[in-house]
């Protein structure tokens, strides 16, 4: 059962979407903006806004960033100045934010932002190494801590002691690895939209499968909804956020300015009804995968099957990668042989 305990109020963000002209933010405009505490009417610094504006209104006591978030696979790459504006404002803020390095942040961006901001007070690039901020023990893992096999696996090996929050950026196949470390919540960026109760874990994850804001906030202070995961336009035509209750981890979504009205509909109602298609005919994103049913199944299965065929238990047979491979992770991607046989190493033939 997934332990709920007093934390502070938590923003989780990842794969920063950042447009085109952010790319102008110079140098000289974050020690502008120290004096003048003002964002500037410019357009390259819309989405410094739109991020900004999210924090004001969410008023987390901690900020994680998840990777990506000097850009990703769909904004491209060298926002690294803009995101350097991002973490000056917070830091004047005097909000706590840690963030871990994903695929797409180079590591050249990555040096200069720890050098910029090595006199920073409450930020702090966390990857491949464990602090105690806000009461709580996080421990962050990049994307090249987690995308080989052999280095995840050792360091899951001998990795001791308890988490409460593991922060990574994580390819899909070697997800697995991760509910195998003693942390309570699991939260990661580089793809998909997950927000799932796994093997006795909150999981999190947050991708780049389009331009919108997709974020997350932990209230465990609120007693009904401690939980909201939130995907948000940048014109803020429209806003989604679901609500998990923790009486009975149900899921709701709130979807707000789509029909000019407010609608609070039960998610599992309406599963199997592509929600966003007439908004986002490109992306084609199904909202029933968010809750994850069918990955949960599928990490959950092949954690007991790993130690069935390790016990000697039971014996690998064909059918099982059939069965394993009819479970969706999205609307587009299905449980791969890849993600099968890296977890169970050579026990699936």
């Amino acid at each position: 059962m997934l332990v709920y305990y007093t934390m502070p109020r938590i923003l989780l963000l990842s794969d920063l979407h950042w447009s085109a002209d952010a790319r102008e933010i110079e140098e000289r405009d974050v020690t502008s903006f120290r004096s003048r505490r003002v964002f500037p009417k410019e357009k390259k610094f819309n989405r410094l806004k739109d991020y900004a504006e999210l924090i004001l209104e969410t008023k987390p006591e901690l900020i994680l960033f998840a990777g990506d978030v000097t850009g990703d696979g769909s904004c491209g790459r060298g926002f690294h100045k803009a995101f350097l504006y991002l973490l000056t404002a917070i830091e004047m803020m005097g909000i706590h934010t840690l963030y871990v390095q994903g695929d797409h942040d180079e590591q050249r961006y990555i040096n200069y932002l720890e050098n910029r901001t090595s006199d920073f007070n409450y930020v702090h690039h966390i990857s491949g190494r464990a602090v105690d901020i806000c009461g709580l023990k996080i421990l962050g893992l990049s994307f090249f801590h987690t995308n080989h096999r052999e280095d995840l696996k050792n360091f899951v090996a001998t990795t001791r002691g308890e988490f409460d929050i593991l922060l990574c950026h994580c390819p899909l196949k070697r997800r697995n690895w991760l509910f195998d470390l003693n942390c309570n919540y699991i939260v990661t960026g580089h793809f998909d939209h997950k927000c799932s109760f796994i093997r006795k874990k909150l999981f999190l994850s947050f991708g780049n499968d389009f331009s919108f804001i997709s974020y997350a906030v932990l209230e465990t202070t609120n007693e009904e909804f401690p939980i909201q995961y939130g995907l948000q336009s940048f014109d803020r035509s429209f806003d989604i956020t679901f609500q998990i209750r923790k009486s009975e981890i149900a899921y709701h979504y709130e979807i707000l300015k789509m029909f000019h009205e407010r609608d609070l509909l039960d998610l599992k109602k309406i599963e199997g009804r592509q929600m966003l298609r007439q908004l986002q005919r490109q992306h084609q994103f199904d909202l029933k995968f968010i809750q994850g049913n069918e990955f949960k199944q599928a990490v959950e299965e092949l954690a007991t099957l790993k130690k069935q065929l390790q016990s000697g238990e039971q014996q690998w047979r064909k059918g099982m990668m059939t069965k394993l491979n009819r479970y969706r992770v999205s609307g587009r991607v299905k449980v791969s042989y890849s993600f099968v046989v890296d977890y169970l190493e050579g026990l699936a033939l």
